[in-house]
Order: C-alpha cells, then structure tokens, then sequence
C-alpha cells in the first residue's frame, strides 16, 4: 500500500464487484475521460486500479486531472497532493521522517537537488512538478526550474531535451536577470548550454558558451569547458579544439578546490573529445585519471560510458579491442545502481549492438 493509496479510499467504493467513484462515475468511465483529457495517451483502467491498490503512483498531471474530474475541493487536493509527495520521497529513499508537511519553500527545493544529485532525475522531476505551486520566493522558485531542468537533461533524448529544457531555462533566465542572483544565472547558462549539447545542437552549443564564458564562476566554467571541449569534437573543429583543450588544462591545473565530481566530468569530456578525434592513448590517459578519483554513480557512468566510446571509436578505425574488457564494461553498466542514467546505458548497449557484443556474450 501507499500513502496515495490510502487516501483515496473515501473517493470510491464497489459496487457488485465493480468500483464507482465519488462522482459516479465507473472505473473505465473515469479512465476514458482522462485517458482523452491526457492526449490520448499515459493512463487506463488498469493504471488507475493499480494505484488505488498501491502498487504504483499517479503522476502530477494524472493526479491533478483525477481532482478535478471528481471535483474535490482544494484542501482534499492539497491532502492528496502532500501524500504523493511522501510516496515519491519513499520510493527515492529518503526518509519522510525527515521532511516536514507541508514541506517548505527551502526544504522543497534542497529535496529536488538532492534527488538529481543523488541519482533519482524522474523523482526529481516530479517532485519539482508538485513543488512548483508550492514555491511562492522568485529565488527559490528559479532553482527549483533549474533544477527540474538540470534532471531533464539527464535522462532526456536529443529530439525532445530542448522542448523539455527550454521553457525551464526562460523561466529561471527572467527570473534570475530580474533579482541579478548570479548563482540562478551560472546555473541556468549551464542548462542551456548543456540543453544544445544533449540535443545535438553543437555549433549553437560552441557559440552560446564562448559568448557567456567570461561572466560566469570558476566552476560554471569548468562545467562549459566538458560541454565546448566535446561541441568541437563533434562538429571536427581541430583549431577550436585545441582552444578548449588548452584552458581545460590550464583550469585543472589551477584550480585545486575543484569539486571532485566536476573534475571528473572534465576529465572524461576530454577523453570521449580525444577519441573522437582518433587520439586513443590520450584518452586513456585521462580515463585512468578520472578512475583514480573514485567518482559517485552519475560521473562513474559517464566514465563507463566513454570507455565503450573509446572502444567504438578504436574498432571503427582499423585497431583491435580487448573483447574482455569490452564485456566487462558492459556487465558493470548493466547495474541496478546506474539505472537511474538510463540515457547513458542506453548508449552503451546501442555501443555494444554495433560491436557484435551481447550482455555476457560476444
């Protein structure tokens, strides 16, 4: 059981073996009208019956959608809406001991960051999407965009991470110009950045960075470099390249209080970047280096990720791969703890299928 599912139980009963809501309306009745209200697409009988039984959640639009067809009020919304928050917090492991209903503005937004951080992006996602009528502070409800951005850009496919990304990032970009909050801005030129990136959109991904690159922090820059190093890889603009090589180095070789994870993410750009452009050794180099920080789940996955790259790239050249090492890549990215990143396993099995490799056989 949930404590979605719990809640709901005044909303409905049976009826010789049948469920009537408090409408009157049937289950399958009540699955149609939200079923064509949804776009013709994310719910049915058997989505809402399996969660009056708990066995799953409603999402916020689902949620919000199945209130108004039965025309509860606002407080019996707000009700519903806390216990879905404490069922997405469940299901993300955190504890909801920790967290206080209603949840404050402040806490609200430390709980999505946490969430993306900690390698749950879809329960950030939605509990950004819950949050969002919460937050009423301009600057902490810019936060909470990029936030829910920064998740979409995670987990998101290149053909819809901008349409995603973008209404996020206008909103966070108007707020932090209006309150001139520099920490909104740099997040925010990150998203945007990262958005043009994720979404193949690399000359315009090249040009946003080096136009904003000097307004922004230390490690927002760090973070432009890991996207403008791979931009040029991708577009094959050796003389930019070597531009954005240059001041990677220069910034790692300067900046000791670097986050580690962010050090990482530069340093396994730069070797997905070099293999790109047929340096493999190079890339190697600043893959054992990136392995020697010991980074968390997300930036590991990006490294696993890479190295089935750099595979990929060697074969397509001409040059031989050590087929063990291939599989063992490949086992590790099979891992329950990366399923969070399924954007990056989804890569290295597509890496995989164009090698001839299978999960435990080649």
């Amino acid at each position: 059981m949930t404590f979605l599912s719990d809640a709901l139980r005044p909303y409905y009963n049976y009826r010789s073996n049948r469920i009537i809501f408090k409408s009157g309306l049937t289950l399958n009745q009540l699955a149609f009208l939200m079923w064509e209200k949804l776009g013709y697409r994310e719910i049915d009988a058997s989505v809402i019956s399996r969660v009056i039984s708990g066995s799953r959640l409603f999402t916020r639009r689902q949620l919000f959608l199945f209130c108004r067809l039965l025309h509860l009020s606002y407080i019996e919304k707000g009700r519903l809406k806390q216990t879905l928050v404490k069922d997405l917090l469940t299901r993300s492991g955190n504890s909801t001991r920790d967290a206080f209903f209603p949840v404050s503005e402040q806490h609200a937004v430390k709980i999505v960051h946490s969430l993306t951080s900690g390698g749950n992006p879809h329960y950030a996602i939605e509990l950004a999407s819950l949050f969002e009528d919460l937050i009423t502070q301009k600057n902490l409800l810019a936060r909470l965009y990029n936030e829910k951005s920064r998740a979409f850009g995670l987990i998101s496919s290149p053909s819809a991470v901008l349409s995603l990304m973008s209404p996020l990032n206008d909103k966070a970009l108007e707020i932090g110009e209006k309150t001139r909050d520099r920490e909104i801005l740099n997040m925010t030129y990150m998203n945007i950045g990262g958005g043009f990136y994720v979404g193949a959109k690399w000359q315009a991904s090249a040009d946003f960075i080096n136009s904003i690159f000097k307004h922004v922090d230390k490690t927002t820059q760090v973070e432009f470099l890991r996207t403008l190093v791979l931009d040029y890889a991708y577009l094959q603009d050796k003389e930019g390249f070597r531009y954005a090589v240059t001041k990677s180095l220069h910034l790692l070789d300067v900046s000791n209080s670097l986050d580690s994870g962010v050090a990482v993410s530069l340093l396994e750009a730069l070797a997905r970047s070099f293999s790109l452009f047929g340096y493999f050794k190079e890339a190697k180099k600043f893959l054992n280096l990136s392995d020697s920080f010991h980074p968390q789940p997300f930036y590991y996955s990006q490294i696993l990720r890479c190295k089935a790259l750099v595979f990929y790239h060697q074969a397509r050249s001409g040059k031989n791969i050590d087929k063990e090492e291939f599989l063992s890549i490949l086992k590790e990215a099979s891992s329950d703890k990366f399923l969070p990143y399924r954007r990056h396993q989804l890569q290295i099995l597509k890496v995989a299928k164009k090698l001839g490799f299978r999960y435990g056989k080649n």
